[in-house]
């Protein structure tokens, strides 16, 4: 299958919509690459510079990257490539890992905490008493 380099000079933002996934086959099971690295599928938003935005979904073989909702991340090495099965086609998108962005800061405000939280670096309150 041919691959075709992305151009990430002129995709200013990239939003993880979700945790890494592993990618699985009709049965369940758990897909592997060629070197047998478990494959993982991470959902991003990409805005290109004239201002629309996709998701894509962005294959990653190896450890499974350490992104959550939400979370500006960098695509390593993403490329496309086009594929066709039994009539049907589309694009798939690879990269060599998808890591947390400048940063790792989310780009919307930060997730709300639960109430009866404990403050960030403080103790958890169980049942009236720090935990």
């Amino acid at each position: 299958m041919r691959s075709i380099p992305v151009d990430m000079a002129r995709v200013p933002v990239v939003i993880a919509m979700g945790p890494a996934e592993p990618v699985t086959d009709q049965d369940g099971a758990a897909r592997a690459d060629r070197d047998g690295q478990p494959l993982y599928s991470v959902p991003v938003a990409v805005s290109v510079d004239d201002g629309d935005a996709s998701v894509i979904q962005v294959r990653v073989a190896g450890d499974r990257p350490e992104v959550r909702a939400g979370m500006v991340v960098r695509l390593v090495e993403l490329a496309a490539a086009p594929w066709e099965i039994g009539g049907r086609h589309g694009m798939v998108f690879r990269a060599r890992a998808v890591l947390p962005g400048p940063g790792g800061a989310p780009a919307g405000p930060p997730p709300s905490r639960p109430s009866g939280g404990a403050p960030a670096g403080g103790p958890a309150q169980v049942g009236g008493r720090s935990a």
